[in-house]
Parts: structure tokens; C-alpha cells; sequence
């Protein structure tokens, strides 16, 4: 079991191979999800990530 995760690179493969939903206010980056459509054929995704910047959460 890996116990740290290299940021950068988990950072860099999620913009290069998944698509990202953003969610923005007034300019600043209040959430993200990001997640992979390995197999469209069949429907099927895998969200990787979700995170809501501490001052939007729980907001709706």
C-alpha cells in the first residue's frame, strides 16, 4: 500500500486525461470533479476526485 501521492503528477495525469467539472464564483475555483470515460460505449465512468474549496462547502 502506497502510503504519499507524488501531487504533482496525480495533479498533471488528472488534466491530461480526465474531464473536469468546475465549479466557479466571482473568479475563484469553488469546486472540482474530475473523472475518466474509459468505456462511452457502455456508459460507464469513474469519478476520480472531488473537491470543494473549505469556505463552499456545504453551500449547495
Amino acid at each position: 500500500m502506497q502510503d504519499t501521492v507524488d501531487i504533482d503528477s496525480y495533479a498533471q495525469k488528472i488534466k491530461s486525461k480526465s474531464i473536469t467539472f468546475e465549479a466557479w464564483q466571482n473568479g475563484h475555483l469553488a469546486g472540482l470533479i474530475a473523472a475518466y470515460f474509459n468505456d462511452p460505449g457502455k456508459e460507464v465512468g469513474f469519478i476520480t476526485n472531488v473537491s470543494v474549496e473549505n469556505g463552499f462547502a456545504g453551500k449547495g
